[in-house]
């Protein structure tokens, strides 16, 4: 089945530069290049996402700083797995986000309490 992505996604998360670098700096707010996969319309049991960032990023604390939001603009709660690791690229330019699988796989007790991650609409 294929859904309408309605979902925005906000970045709230620190711009913080690895302190290893000698070129560490501090922006107030990140500058998103991407999110794939960028297409108006996705599969509603859509795994992962990636977001690019024009410059590398902290590799921690920033899970929680990220929403996904529906058209109306109401939080969609939930959605994404909250993984202990965060999933960096080696250049710590590209984060992956997960979806919930308890919530993309039917069957599982978390679908049916909560239902599908994306929804069509």
């Amino acid at each position: 089945m294929i859904l309408l992505l309605s979902a925005a996604l906000l970045l709230l998360a620190g711009c913080e530069k690895p302190s290893s670098s000698p070129q560490v700096t501090e922006s107030p707010l990140p500058e998103v290049l991407a999110v794939y996969p960028s297409a108006d319309t996705l599969p509603e049991n859509l795994l992962r996402m990636y977001v690019e960032f024009a410059t590398p990023m902290k590799t921690t604390g920033n899970l929680s700083r990220i929403q996904l939001k529906d058209a109306q603009g109401q939080v969609l709660n939930g959605v994404l797995f909250d993984n202990v690791y965060e999933l960096w690229d080696p250049d710590q330019r590209q984060l992956t986000l997960l979806f919930d699988p308890g919530r993309v796989k039917t069957g599982l007790q978390a679908h049916d309490a909560l239902g599908r991650a994306l929804t069509p609409g």
